[in-house]
This record gives structure tokens, C-alpha cells and sequence, in this order.
């Protein structure tokens, strides 16, 4: 289970994260309610008796009963587990670090073949002892990560009511802004604080059931914020496409397969904002605990803005995950490995 949270204690400064997917793992719980009613009938009967075409007698009762029942209700309720839990302090062990890996030598195609398989274990076990991992020599130039942080505000800045126009809400694919306190999760004290905006493959029309649709746009010259945003775009799903690719070597499977299961993916793209610490509630997360869909998770953190936190279930405790420029944070699906820890952010 993978779980991850961001925006809490250590959270601090205003802060823009890039996430590329998100998966909800939830618990339910059943609640049972019995309660008495009591239900009260009146019957009127009428008998006629009619002989030759002659009436002979009307016969007419009225009697009222009264039953009780005894009614019982059982409801499910899906519960996110780590949300319901108490807010814990996050551990800071100089002996527990997240694995950092280089993937330059698999991008190389002069790399040998023994290089490549290096990188494909240490992402394996990666995954196997922590469900997560972070990134370099991923191929993403820092100066297009830089350019698309800074282009970032000039969507964030714009008046509320121009942003709401673009509500992801009138989106069947859920693409456009999502303002501050809209997210609570079951088991939440609070609403998240924060405020994203979000796209997708750019669809002209809508495919049913919808996920592959038209993203919204704000009233902005395309040089000051979609043409930023649609060249970052595609450069982090290649990356996540990688990655998968990766993984599935990991697992003892060819490259290729990632092509049987990719030809039309569903790649969301989450650009978040978060408030200062100090602006938000007690308590109150930028992202409550959650836990992401989908199969490969590609964060881009605005390097020295801290914040995101990974749970770990062996030592059951939250551990920070430091901004560091030009190193993304990936996370894969549970469905791919099996693992025992927790993330969240």
C-alpha cells in the first residue's frame, strides 16, 4: 500500500508540485442501524348482495390495524485508512534514505547491456522495499523544469473567479482548476488546502466514457502558459511510459509489453499549489493521506520547498522526502509488485 501526504509541519513556504497520475486505496467499514416503526392500516369493506338484478343487503366493515416492524439497516462506508489515523510526527533518520536512482546509463544508447540491467534492479528493488524511488539523468533538461515552474504563477495568480470558470467539474475527464478546500477524503478532519490545475492528452472532442477529452485552458497567451505546460507535458509522460518500461523488465517481462497495454493511456498531469503552513488550519494538509491511481507516478517538487512525506510501514512513522532540483520522485501501482510500504504526501 502506498500512501503519501504533503503540506503539513515541515510545509512551510508556498509551494508547486507536478504530479503526473494518482490510486485510492480504501477500507470499508459496515454500520448497522435497528429501529421499530409502526404502521397503522385502516380497511373498509364493502359486500353487496345483489340477486335477479336486485339489491338485497349492503354489508360494510371498517377495522384498523396496527403492525410493528422491526427494520434493520446495514450500510458500507469506504473509509481511506490512513486518513482516519492521528496525525503523526514524520521521522528525520540520517540512516533512512529514499533510493536515488540514475537512470543516464539505460538512456544511453552506447550503454552496455550490463549497465542497463543494473539500473533496471535498482529501480526493482526500489520499488520492492519502498514503493517508491527517486530520479535523475531521467533526460528532462532542468532548464525546461525551471521555465515550466516559473510559468506556473501565471495561471495561480489570476483572479478566483477566472479560475473557477475553468472548474474541472464541467469536465468529463476532470480537466481544469480545482480550488482550495474542494478535496475531502472519508476520514478527513479536513479539506485539502490546496488549489491544481489539471490536463491531459489534449482530445478535440470527447471519447466515451470521457477520460480522453478537451483540456480547459485559461484566457492566457499560449506562450505564457499552455505552450509551456503542453511541452512539459509530453516530456514527463515520456518518462513515465519509461519507467514502466523499466519496471516491466523488472519483473522479468520484455520492453515491449509496455506497448501492448500503452496504446491509448490515460496520462493526467496535476499541477499544484500549495498555501504557506502558516495560512492554513491545524491540522490542515495540502494533501490529506492518499494513496495515487493508475500505474507510474513521475513528482516534480520545487526544489527547497519541503513538504511531501512517505509513510513507511516498517517503522510506521512518515518520512520526508527532500526537494531536490532536477530529481523527480516516482512512484509505481501495487498492482505491479508486492510490497509492504505505505506512501504518502
Amino acid at each position: 500500500m502506498e500512501w503519501w501526504r504533503a503540506g503539513g509541519e515541515n510545509h512551510q513556504q508556498q509551494t508547486v508540485l507536478s504530479i503526473a497520475t494518482t490510486t485510492t486505496t480504501t477500507t470499508p467499514t459496515t454500520t448497522t442501524t435497528a429501529f421499530e416503526s409502526n404502521l397503522t392500516i385502516t380497511v373498509t369493506s364493502k359486500v353487496t348482495i345483489i340477486v335477479d338484478n336486485t339489491t338485497i343487503s349492503n354489508i360494510s366493515a371498517t377495522k384498523t390495524i396496527i403492525i410493528t416492524t422491526k427494520i434493520t439497516i446495514t450500510s458500507t462506508t469506504t473509509t481511506t485508512d490512513m486518513a482516519a489515523q492521528p496525525i503523526q510526527e514524520a521521522i528525520t533518520s540520517p540512516d533512512l534514505k529514499l533510493p536515488l536512482v540514475d537512470l543516464s546509463d539505460y538512456l544511453n544508447p552506447s550503454a552496455s547491456l550490463e549497465s542497463k540491467q543494473r539500473v533496471i534492479a535498482e529501480v526493482r528493488d526500489a520499488c520492492r522495499d519502498f514503493g517508491f524511488f527517486q530520479v535523475k539523468g531521467h533526460g528532462i533538461p532542468l532548464a525546461m523544469q525551471q521555465n515550466f515552474l516559473n510559468t506556473l504563477p501565471n495561471f495561480f495568480r489570476l483572479p478566483r473567479e477566472d479560475k473557477v470558470k475553468l472548474s474541472f467539474l464541467q469536465s468529463p475527464g476532470r480537466r481544469g482548476y480545482e480550488y482550495s478546500g474542494l478535496t475531502l477524503r472519508d476520514g478527513d478532519a479536513l479539506p485539502d488546502s490546496k488549489e491544481a490545475f489539471y490536463v491531459g492528452h489534449e482530445n478535440k472532442t470527447v471519447e466515451p466514457p470521457g477520460f480522453h477529452c478537451p483540456n480547459l485552458w485559461p484566457e492566457l497567451p499560449a506562450e505564457d502558459f499552455r505552450d509551456t505546460v503542453e511541452e512539459y507535458y509530453e516530456a514527463t509522460s515520456f518518462l513515465g511510459k519509461l519507467i514502466w518500461e523499466i519496471l516491466i523488465q523488472g519483473l522479468g517481462h520484455p520492453a515491449e509489453l509496455v506497448e501492448d497495454f500503452s496504446k491509448k493511456p490515460v496520462v493526467m498531469m496535476k499541477m499544484i499549489r500549495y498555501p504557506a503552513f502558516s495560512s492554513t488550519l491545524a491540522g490542515q494538509y495540502g494533501v490529506g493521506p492518499h494513496s495515487d491511481f493508475g500505474g507510474v507516478t513521475v513528482l516534480l517538487q520545487q526544489a527547497e520547498k519541503e513538504g511531501l512525506e512517505v509513510w513507511i510501514d516498517e517503522k510506521e512513522a512518515w518520512l520526508p522526502v527532500p526537494a531536490v532540483e532536477d530529481v523527480y520522485v516516482s512512484k509505481y501501482s501495487p498492482f505491479l509488485l508486492s510490497t509492504s510500504t505505505r506512501v504518502q504526501c
